[in-house]
C-alpha cells in the first residue's frame, strides 16, 4: 500500500463519494435484492482554486498504455489534475505527478509507493459501485472542471475501455466537453445538433462511430472523403473510417443521433 507524507490529507469514502446537490451522475446507483438503492456518502472537500476562485479545465489520469506524445502542449497552470490508481505511474511517467492535486482509488494496480506531498488522497473500496475513472471524473467535476482531458484508458480491459468511451457520451450530454487520449488514438463524442473540428495532426486518420442505430444528418468538410447531410446506420460502420483531414482542419456536424470521434495514428510498419 503506497505511504503517504504526514502532511497529506487522507479522504477514506465508503461506497460512492462526492454527489454533491449539483453533481452529474454518471452512472445510476445499484439496487441490490431489488431493494432501495444503495445510500450514498456526501463528502466535501478543499477546493484548490486559479485566479478566478475555480477550475474550468481538469487534465485526469487513469491506467493504460500511454505514448510520451499524448500531451501535444504542456498543462496549464490553473488546471486541475487528477491521478486515478495506475493513472499516477501514466503521470509520473509524463512528469506530472508533482502537479496532481487529488489521487483516488482503491490502489490495488499503481506501481508508486508514495505520492506527492500536495496531491489529496481519496481511498476507496475495492468493491464499489463506481469506476476510479468515474470518481476522477466526479472530482473534477465538484470543483467546477467544465473541460476535461483524460489520458490513458484506452488500452487493456475492454469492458474498461468501453466504460470509459461512455463516460465520454454521458459528459457530453451534460454539457461538459471531454477527451480521452493515450497518443495513439483521441476520442471525443459528438451529440445530435452539433459539431466539432479534427485538426490536422499526427493522427493521420478519423473515424465515426455510431451510438445509436442510425445518424441523420452527417456533415464532414475539409476531409478526403467528404459528407453531405448523410444519414448513417450502424449496420454498415467501415463508411465513415480511415477518412483524412486534407485542410487545417476538417468539421463535422451531426443533426440527430450520436457519434464517436476518434482520431488514430498510422500504425507503425
Amino acid at each position: 500500500m503506497p505511504t503517504l507524507s504526514t502532511n497529506q490529507q487522507i479522504l477514506f469514502c465508503e461506497n460512492s463519494i462526492i454527489k454533491p446537490q449539483n453533481q452529474l451522475k454518471l452512472l445510476p446507483p445499484s439496487v441490490e435484492g431489488g431493494g432501495a438503492a444503495r445510500p450514498r456518502r456526501r463528502e466535501r472537500f478543499h477546493t484548490p482554486t486559479n485566479n478566478n476562485g475555480e477550475f474550468m479545465k481538469s487534465y485526469i489520469f487513469i491506467g493504460g498504455e500511454v505514448d510520451k506524445s499524448v500531451l501535444s502542449s504542456p498543462i496549464p497552470e490553473d488546471a486541475l489534475v487528477i491521478a486515478a490508481d495506475s493513472g499516477y505511474d501514466n503521470a509520473k511517467m509524463l512528469r506530472y505527478a508533482e502537479r496532481c492535486d487529488y489521487v483516488v482509488g482503491d490502489f490495488d494496480s499503481t506501481m508508486e509507493k508514495a505520492f506527492c506531498s500536495r496531491a489529496k488522497i481519496v481511498r476507496v473500496p475495492a468493491e464499489k459501485d463506481e469506476t476510479d475513472t468515474q470518481l476522477a471524473i466526479n472530482i473534477a467535476l465538484q470543483n467546477g472542471a467544465n473541460e476535461l482531458y483524460i489520458v490513458g484508458g484506452l488500452s487493456g480491459r475492454l469492458d474498461h475501455t468501453l466504460s470509459n468511451l461512455h463516460l465520454l457520451e454521458t459528459l457530453a450530454k451534460a454539457g461538459v466537453s471531454a477527451t480521452i487520449c493515450d497518443g495513439f488514438n483521441r476520442v471525443r463524442y459528438l451529440k445530435e445538433r452539433s459539431s466539432l473540428l479534427v485538426p490536422k495532426s499526427e493522427y493521420k486518420y478519423f473515424g465515426l462511430i455510431l451510438t445509436q442505430e442510425k445518424a441523420k444528418g452527417v456533415t464532414v468538410d475539409g476531409a478526403k472523403y467528404p459528407l453531405k447531410n448523410a444519414n448513417l446506420e450502424r449496420n454498415n460502420p467501415s463508411f465513415a473510417i480511415s477518412n483524412e483531414v486534407t485542410e487545417n482542419f476538417a468539421m463535422v456536424s451531426l443533426k440527430k443521433g450520436g457519434l464517436f470521434v476518434i482520431e488514430s495514428k498510422e500504425l507503425s510498419k
